[in-house]
């Protein structure tokens, strides 16, 4: 669906918090014999919401390394007043 598509790129994203929440939405949009979904799609589409909401939950509690990010974007040449 397209929800579940959503989720894929927002998780790709690192944008957890609206990937869970497009996964969720495929979960209540989907319906096995409408859509042709067989139950192991829908067990899919549970674990690859499992999975995200486990990133999502690890990616809040680790704390970012500011110092790590400015020296992939700022190089020595790039800096003002560094010989």
């Amino acid at each position: 669906t397209t929800y579940r598509l959503r989720g894929r790129i927002y998780a790709a994203l690192q944008l957890f918090d609206t990937s869970v929440e497009n996964f969720k939405a495929a979960l209540e949009h989907i319906k096995p014999k409408a859509h042709g979904a067989t139950v192991h799609d829908i067990a899919r589409l549970r674990e690859e919401l499992t999975a995200t909401e486990e990133r999502a939950a690890n990616a809040k509690s680790s704390p970012k390394d500011y110092y790590k990010i400015l020296r992939k974007w700022c190089s020595p040449t790039k800096m003002v007043g560094t010989a």
